[in-house]
């Protein structure tokens, strides 16, 4: 005959399928039906007070609770998405406000990533495009980096030949678009450095070819230190 166990919660003797086991024995510190009572207590609602409707944190909705716990949520698929919206929301806070586009200047959105140096995919071609004449019209294997928005503010948006403002907006090839122009010419020993270069249109640039001129040179700016 099968010995009988005795729950220590209720007293009753039951056959050891009555129990759960821990670590190879039965626990008889509850049977199975008062672990089953136990968790249905716990769990359901005591006062009207406790399943009082209220709204969805994340989509509005009112609904009832159907535990005792203060749950703001409706369902587990909203509780999620208001979590991961709240982490989103402190990483883009994180994020400084004050980042440039590497190539046209202007502002990045705090939604990119923290990490990014342009603001679309155009600036991003353009930007490695820039590089690859610089290093090609000079010959030097060492990039000159990302110098077109910092030659821009530096140089506050206007042409140096002709004096008179750049438009931020005009793309090439038009001919009041911006442009990178060296001050000594390529041809005579021009280099890609901040202080042989400045912003003018590109009908100037152009007109101007590689003759040389009095022009004064920018002192070096050892400050520029991401290009």
């Amino acid at each position: 005959m099968t010995e009988l166990l005795t729950c220590r919660k209720c007293g009753t003797a039951q056959q050891e399928s009555g129990f759960y086991r821990k670590q190879g024995k039965p626990d008889l510190t509850w049977c199975k039906e008062c672990y089953r009572q136990w968790h249905i207590k716990r769990y359901t609602p005591k006062t009207d007070a406790d399943v009082t409707p209220r709204s969805c944190r994340n989509c509005g909705v009112t609904f009832r609770p159907k535990v005792r716990r203060q749950t703001i949520h409706c369902s587990r698929d909203c509780k999620d998405k208001f979590k991961n919206a709240a982490r989103a929301e402190r990483l883009r806070k994180a994020k400084p406000a004050d980042r440039g586009c590497m190539h046209c200047g202007i502002i990045l959105p705090q939604r990119m990533r923290a990490d990014a140096l342009f603001c679309s995919q155009t600036c991003n071609y353009g930007a490695h495009a820039l590089q690859r004449k610089l290093r090609s019209r000079t010959g030097d294997a060492a990039k000159p980096g990302y110098l077109r928005a910092f030659i821009c503010n530096r140089d506050r948006w206007r042409c140096g030949i002709c004096r008179k403002a750049v438009s931020r907006k005009l793309r090439h090839p038009e001919p009041m678009c911006a442009s990178l122009d060296h001050i000594v010419p390529v041809s005579q020993g021009g280099t890609n450095d901040l202080w042989n270069l400045r912003l003018t249109h590109l009908r100037c640039n152009l007109s101007r070819r590689n003759v040389g001129g009095p022009e004064q040179l920018p002192l070096p700016l050892e400050a520029h230190a991401s290009v």
